[in-house]
């Protein structure tokens, strides 16, 4: 005797239901086929969005879900959050929903751009850098945020390569003053305090702060050291003429005087430090009958 199959009922199918020979019976339900395709009219649409590699049925009906969901949501969108591609070779009007859903204004003036954060107080800001080019950010369809993450970028550019000069410049500065150091030697400082006294006499703080930034070799420092030395001495300038100095500038002129601070401590020799004594002596008392006169 042959062995033969024994069915098996289907989930929720009865025995009635299988027994087809039982008077009154169900009839049993279609079995469903081990194979399956898509058919004709949506196999584009199944391979396009990939679904005709997905083996696992749960999986498929899962992305066919979603699919649908977004499809409903996007049907019942607001109007102005639903756009159409416009065809290619569609006029340039046709895109301006698509722009402007993109974020781009009607208009330059439209542009709200602000300025970079995070900028030192030193930091030249200038708002034309971009408002010129607003027409141009527009006439090529840049969202606002576009513009304005440029204006981040140029800026922050443009501090940098201001930091950038000035940190050469102060190299620069740092290496004139050295030279200067080794030039005058002891005499650094005296002369130094001649220049500084040039400059407030005659420039002001505006004149000592743009000497500072900008004379790079120490070119005019050099020059404004000698003319003050010569206004100390009472003396003839390199051109020519002279300066009465008062009471207070001698003996300002003696406090910025290294060799004569050398002198009047005794470092040099005390014949030396006797004469400076006298001199300082004598400052002093002169100083004094100008403000009882």
């Amino acid at each position: 005797m042959t062995d033969e199959p024994t069915a098996v009922p289907a989930p929720g199918v009865t025995d009635a239901a299988v027994d087809q020979t039982t008077p009154g019976a169900q009839t049993a339900p279609a079995a469903v086929p081990t194979t399956w395709t898509w058919p004709d009219d949506l196999k584009v649409a199944a391979v396009a969005k990939g679904w005709d590699r997905v083996e696992n049925p749960h999986e498929l009906v899962e992305k066919i879900a979603r699919s649908h969901a977004h499809a409903e949501k996007m049907l019942h969108s607001p109007p102005e959050r639903v756009f159409r591609i416009p065809d290619q070779g569609a006029p340039a009007e046709s895109w301006n929903m698509v722009h402007a859903a993109l974020g781009r204004p009607d208009t330059p003036e439209g542009y709200k751009i602000e300025k970079p954060k995070d900028l030192p107080e030193s930091f030249p800001y200038d708002e034309s850098l971009i408002k010129s080019r607003l027409p141009f950010f527009h006439k090529h369809n840049m969202p606002t945020a576009t513009v304005q993450a440029l204006s981040d970028e140029l800026h922050s550019a443009n501090l940098q390569a201001m930091q950038a000069h000035e940190a050469e410049i102060s190299k620069r500065i740092e290496a004139a003053d050295a030279a200067l150091r080794k030039e005058w030697g002891a005499e650094y400082d005296s002369r130094m305090a001649y220049r500084d006294r040039v400059l407030q006499r005659y420039g002001g703080d505006k004149l000592a702060e743009w000497l500072n930034s900008y004379d790079y070799d120490r070119t005019f420092s050099r020059v404004l050291a000698s003319i003050g030395k010569d206004i100390s001495e009472d003396g003839p300038t390199t051109s020519g003429f002279s300066v009465q100095r008062t009471p207070q500038d001698e003996l300002q002129a003696l406090i910025a005087d290294k060799d004569f601070r050398a002198k009047l401590g005794g470092m040099v020799d005390p014949g030396a430090k006797q004469i400076a004594m006298k001199q300082w002596e004598d400052a002093i008392k002169r100083v004094a009958q100008q403000k009882e006169g």
